[in-house]
């Protein structure tokens, strides 16, 4: 029914919990679809990683990223400004997962282009089933650009 992907899709999980950052890696994993799940625990390397990508000139290094919103050392929202200030990266998809319900959180983060804000169930089977409708529309019904069209789309305007 879907085209399978050649290379397996990288999702950048950004969690600083090592319980919450485990059930994402179950929860993704219980998808059963091909991917390739890099966690990062903490702001500072969340920065690092998405600045090397960012500066490597050849697109965006993931398909899609879940990020937590209280995290320490550099928080979820300033993370997020930062992906979406560089063009090599403003197309990719973040997805806020927060267990703030808080209406000011919300709209910052909207406002600084998060692609969707996900309150985290408390139920596991919940918590699973949400994970897997997040893929099922951000890697199926939703187009958005693969890692490999970034790249050759950015070699071109060289």
């Amino acid at each position: 029914m879907f085209e399978t992907p050649a290379e397996p899709r990288r999702i950048v999980v950004i969690e600083d919990s090592p319980a919450d950052a485990n059930l994402l890696r179950i929860a993704l994993e219980k998808t059963g679809l091909r991917l390739d799940i890099q966690i990062i625990a903490d702001g500072m390397q969340a920065l690092a990683y998405f600045e090397s990508a960012a500066t490597a000139q050849t697109g965006v290094d993931c398909d899609l990223v879940l990020l937590d919103l209280n995290i320490p050392i550099i928080n979820g929202f300033e993370i997020l400004e930062r992906i979406r200030s560089h063009p090599n990266l403003k197309k990719v998809p973040v997805i806020m997962l927060s267990g703030s319900s808080n209406n000011d959180d919300v709209q910052r983060c909207y406002q600084a282009g998060a692609n969707c804000y996900l309150c985290k169930p408390s139920g596991l089977s919940e918590f699973f089933s949400l994970v897997a409708q997040v893929l099922d529309y951000w890697l199926h019904c939703a187009k958005i650009p693969s890692r490999a069209t970034a790249k050759v789309s950015s070699s071109r305007s060289s």
